[in-house]
């Protein structure tokens, strides 16, 4: 099986008495390799016979279910694997919302939000359902949800996929040109560290908005490249685009990133120019950044002019 020779396989498998181990490698060789319509039906018919699987060979049935939309069947093994207490597995739960994510994301939800502990395959999951029933922005709420308030990654393999999906979705319905949705899709793009798709999208965008600018600002600067970002922010002066308080911190963010100290006068004038220093956020911003470029007297008088020295305000000073 191992060596790829199903056949010889399956002629050894049909001669021999068969118990609960040779039907999970049986099944489970088929459906590792691709073939998961004869590795489903194999299963269906070897439950028939009495058979158990094991925790991998359930977790490939899962799989198998959810790649060929097979929904009665999936019905059928959900309750299977309810019955059986295989719900407690933690790879079987982070699996099973795949049954329903392709025909009932009610269901599908609710399975994940029982969940005890939920993975990356979980999440995965639960978003490309969103994706798949046209329900683009909750499943661009969901990753937000995952990598910004849980603190999961997504992994290689994963991370592209949420934004790409979402993203295909957007174009078929028609939305490419619609500002919100692509901001937030630049936004997503850049905190996936996809900041060259990022750029693609907010380069070909028809009109943009300051948020467009400031996102794609934030973009650059959370992707390590502040020199990008700055140059963003003079093309968006050039474009004569107003700007506003999260602009500005996205600037000074980007130049504290620098850590060079003429970007870092030059960025806390233009704030100044703008009327934007006395904002509280700006004005913390300003004395983070002077810090990390160097600027220790010019920092501790710029926490000074804060008129209300908030939390952030004296973390930075200590």
């Amino acid at each position: 099986m191992k060596c790829g020779d199903l056949g010889s396989a399956l002629a050894i498998f049909n001669c021999m008495n068969k118990d609960s181990v040779s039907w999970n490698i049986m099944i489970y060789g088929y459906l590792q390799k691709g073939d998961l319509q004869e590795g489903f039906l194999r299963f269906m018919s070897a439950r028939a016979d009495g058979f158990e699987p094991n925790t991998s060979t359930l977790v490939l049935v899962i799989q198998a279910c959810h790649s060929l939309r097979a929904e009665l069947e999936g019905l059928q093994v959900h309750g299977y694997i309810f019955r059986s207490g295989f719900l407690a597995i933690p790879s079987v739960q982070n699996s099973s919302p795949s049954l329903y994510a392709d025909f009932d994301m009610v269901n599908a939800q609710k399975m994940f939000d029982e969940m005890c502990e939920k993975d990356v395959i979980s999440w995965s999951v639960i978003i490309s359902g969103y994706v798949q029933n046209e329900e683009a922005q909750v499943g661009l709420q969901v990753h937000r949800e995952m990598a910004f308030e849980v603190g999961i990654e997504p992994d290689g393999v994963t991370m592209p996929f949420h934004c790409k999906s979402v993203h295909c979705v957007i174009i078929w319905w028609g939305y490419e040109s619609n500002e919100l949705v692509l901001n937030s899709l630049i936004d997503a793009y850049g905190k996936c560290n996809l900041i060259e798709l990022a750029w693609e999208l907010f380069d070909g965008m028809e009109r943009r908005d300051v948020v467009s600018w400031s996102t794609m600002i934030a973009g650059f600067t959370y992707c390590g490249k502040p020199d990008e970002a700055i140059a963003v922010f003079q093309e968006m002066i050039y474009a004569q685009e107003k700007l506003n308080v999260v602009t500005i911190i996205n600037l000074l963010e980007a130049c504290s990133a620098s850590a060079e100290l003429r970007r870092s006068m030059w960025a806390h004038g233009i704030s100044i120019y703008r009327g934007l220093e006395a904002e509280v956020a700006v004005a913390t911003a300003i004395v983070e950044m002077q810090s990390k470029c160097g600027a220790i007297e010019d920092s501790r008088k710029a926490f000074e002019q804060i008129s209300d020295k908030n939390v952030l305000g004296e973390e930075i000073r200590n």
